[in-house]
């Protein structure tokens, strides 16, 4: 029999009072815990949201470095001249294009400078590539555009309608009339139209350096492309451009032509070298001893033709000029007698004296050149059409040579300008 036993009343109102305060003490937690998060949020947001005062920092720029640590002035050593350059090739009056120091400059044409010329020097005997001034050797290229001489050939012995001229047949006189004429236009300024009436190539070409090895004279109307029209001798080609001082100071041209090379400058003869001299129109005239004294002629090794022939390299007439100034400038290449020519232009840096020499002890000088070009003798010879194997000649050069940035024209001028028919 199961017993049921009932708790004294004392007992249960003790359970009550505790489950009572159980309860209280469980609510006031509660509530005091909902109030502290309460306070907890409230803080975080006006923390959060208190607009903070705005503070200006100006910028102070940083102090300049010290002295030592600026960057020095650059001041190059002074270049050796004279020296396979790195320009136009061996112009048979050069052309060529080599990687270029520089990069490629186009230059828009000079319209009416008074002596035109072109834009670019184009391989060897004709295909220029590029936008440079080619990469052969010759008389010039056709291509155009880039830093060149633009050249036109002139024929004496016909006249601008291909008929006869008075120096049409082979004799002394004639080739002796044919040097009066070139040395009236050297003398006279170089006018513009002096050889306007006498035949001319169509073709103009367009060279980088001057830089003809010894050939047979029939190679001048093959390069310009009027060989089934031109004979031998008697003929000229006039080669012009504006050119850009690399640097201020004292210059001269060092040159050697067969049977003349000559070269205008600003406005102004600089030199006239060859068989021949163009200042007082006398035939052979280099060979009398008086000419050559107070001439300064330089022999090297490897032009022993040349040597024999002329006394070596001649030293022109000093001139100056200042850096980034743009010059007027004309060359001018002839064969008379026939048989065969050459020609070489190089220019002495008469401020460098640091000049390499040969072991004869000439110095060696830059070549002239208006780009990078660097030809050497291998090359003109292979691209020489009709060389003279019996005056082989390797004229030398500085390499460090400068560049001397050319602007081409195709103005009207003594080399560009249409030829009227004969009246």
């Amino acid at each position: 029999m199961a017993m049921h036993v009932e708790s004294p009343p004392s007992v249960e109102e003790e359970l009550k009072l505790l489950k009572k305060r159980n309860t209280i003490s469980a609510v006031s937690v509660s509530a005091g815990s909902c109030l502290l998060l309460a306070l907890l949020l409230w803080m975080v947001k006006i923390l959060v949201e208190a607009p903070q005062q705005a503070e200006f920092e100006g910028y102070v720029p940083p102090p300049d470095p010290p002295s030592e640590l600026q960057r020095p002035s650059m001041n190059p050593a002074p270049r050796p001249s004279g020296g396979n350059p790195d320009v136009m090739t061996n112009v048979i009056v050069s052309v060529d294009t080599g990687p270029m120091v520089m990069p490629d400059i186009e230059i828009p044409p000079i319209e009416d400078t008074g002596m035109g010329m072109s834009e670019t020097a184009g391989t060897g005997l004709g295909d220029g590539e590029g936008d440079g001034v080619g990469s052969g050797i010759g008389m010039g290229g056709t291509g155009g555009g880039g830093s060149s001489f633009c050249g036109s050939f002139y024929d004496l012995k016909q006249t601008k309608s291909a008929a006869p001229s008075p120096y049409k047949e082979h004799t002394q006189a004639n080739c002796e009339g044919v040097l009066k004429e070139i040395s009236h236009f050297y003398n006279s300024g170089w006018p513009k139209g002096y050889f306007d009436k006498y035949f001319k190539s169509p073709t103009n070409l367009y060279v980088a350096c001057f830089y003809m090895l010894h050939s047979l004279d029939k190679e001048a109307p093959y390069a310009y492309k009027v060989q089934d029209k031109v004979e031998q001798s008697r003929w000229l080609a006039v080669y012009s451009g504006r050119v850009k001082a690399p640097k201020s100071g004292k210059f001269r041209f060092v040159g050697i032509g067969d049977s003349v090379l000559a070269v205008r400058f600003n406005g102004k003869n600089v030199l006239a070298c060859g068989f021949h001299t163009l200042e007082d129109n006398v035939w052979n005239g280099n060979n009398r001893p008086t000419y050559r004294q107070g001439k300064d002629f330089y022999a090297y090794e490897g032009c022993d033709a040349w040597n024999n022939l002329f006394g070596g390299f001649q030293a022109g007439t000093p001139f100056t000029v200042e850096k980034d100034q743009w010059y007027e400038m004309d060359v001018l290449v002839s064969e008379i007698g026939g048989g065969a020519f050459g020609f070489c232009l190089l220019i002495d840096d008469m401020d460098d004296t640091a000049k390499p020499r040969d072991r004869r002890g000439s110095p060696i000088f830059e070549l002239f050149r208006t780009s990078t070009v660097e030809p050497t003798s291998e090359e003109a010879y292979a691209q020489i059409s009709f060389p003279d194997d019996n005056m082989r000649v390797d004229p030398p050069y500085n390499k460090d040579s400068l560049v001397w940035v050319a602007k081409p024209s195709r103005g009207s001028s003594i080399l560009n300008k249409r030829q009227p028919k004969d009246k």
